[in-house]
C-alpha cells in the first residue's frame, strides 16, 4: 500500500468520523425511529419523538426568546452569543456540498442564538438512556427471580451506567474541541448553551419517565430486563395448557 493510499484512508475515516459526530442527533432520530417501527417499543418511540419534535420545538423556542434578551441587555456583544454558521455547523449540510465534503476551517459567520439544536438534543439522548440504566439498576428481583439472573442484570446496568457517561463525555469534549464555535462564537454563548443542554437532560429524564408509565418493560431501551425469563420460564416441572374439555 503506497503512502498516498493509506493518506486518502486515514483522510476518509477522519471526515467519516468527523461527519458522524457533526450528524449524532439524525443518527440517534433515525435509530430510534427504525426501532420503533420494527419493535414497536414504547421507550424507542418516546425517543424519536422527543429529538423529532420536542427538541426542535424547545430549541427554536429558546432561540427566539434568548436571542430578544441578550440583543436588549448585550447589544455589542452579538458576536458572543451567537452559534457560528458553515459546513461544520451544519447538522444537513447543503445540497451543493454533499458530493465535496471538507472540513470547515474558514471565518464563520454569525447565525441564530444559542443553543444548539445539536447541544439540545444529546443532552435529550443522554438524560433519557442514563435514566433507563439508572431505573434497570434499581428494579427490585421478581418473587421468585434467580438471584444469578438479578446479578447479571446489575452488573448490565452498571456496565451501561459507566459506558453511558463516557460516550457522552468523549462526544462534548470532542465536540467542544473541534467544533465550539457551533456552540457559541463567544464564551458567554458557550456556557449558556451548555446550561440549557443540561436542562434538555431533565426534559429526557422527563420523558422517559412517561414512557415508563406507558409500558412499564416496554421502557427497556437496551433489552437488558428482556433477556431475564421468568421464574415459570425455568421451572423443574413443565407446564402445559390444555383445553378444557366440555362439562354436560
Amino acid at each position: 500500500m503506497s503512502l498516498v493510499s493509506a493518506s486518502s484512508i486515514i483522510g476518509g475515516v477522519k471526515e467519516y468520523m468527523f461527519r458522524g459526530l457533526q450528524q449524532l442527533p439524525i443518527i440517534f432520530a433515525l435509530t430510534a425511529f427504525i426501532f420503533t417501527i420494527t419493535t414497536a417499543s414504547i421507550a424507542h418511540s418516546t425517543l424519536f419523538l422527543g429529538l423529532a419534535i420536542i427538541m426542535p420545538l424547545y430549541t427554536g423556542l429558546i432561540q427566539a426568546i434568548l436571542g430578544k434578551i441578550l440583543k436588549l441587555l448585550v447589544p455589542n456583544q452579538e458576536s458572543s452569543w451567537t452559534v457560528a454558521t458553515g459546513d461544520t455547523c451544519n447538522i444537513i449540510p447543503k445540497h451543493s456540498q454533499l458530493t465535496n465534503l471538507s472540513y470547515y476551517t474558514g471565518a464563520a459567520t454569525h447565525g441564530s442564538s444559542v443553543p444548539s439544536y445539536w447541544i439540545t438534543s444529546i443532552g435529550f439522548v443522554f438524560g433519557y438512556v442514563l435514566m433507563n440504566a439508572v431505573e434497570t439498576l434499581q428494579m427490585p428481583p421478581a418473587a421468585g427471580a434467580d438471584q444469578v439472573a438479578h446479578e447479571k442484570r446489575n452488573t448490565q446496568a452498571i456496565f451501561l451506567l459507566v459506558a453511558i457517561c463516557l460516550f457522552f463525555l468523549i462526544v462534548i469534549v470532542c465536540r467542544f474541541y473541534f467544533m465550539k464555535e457551533c456552540e457559541g462564537r463567544g464564551s458567554m454563548g458557550r456556557v449558556i448553551g451548555g446550561l440549557f443542554g443540561l436542562s434538555a437532560t431533565g426534559i429526557g429524564v422527563g420523558l422517559y419517565q412517561l414512557s415508563r408509565v406507558c409500558g412499564a418493560r416496554s421502557s427497556d431501551l437496551f433489552g437488558v430486563l428482556s433477556q431475564i425469563l421468568p421464574a415459570s420460564a425455568t421451572a423443574d416441572n413443565p407446564v402445559v395448557c390444555a383445553e378444557e374439555p366440555d362439562r354436560e
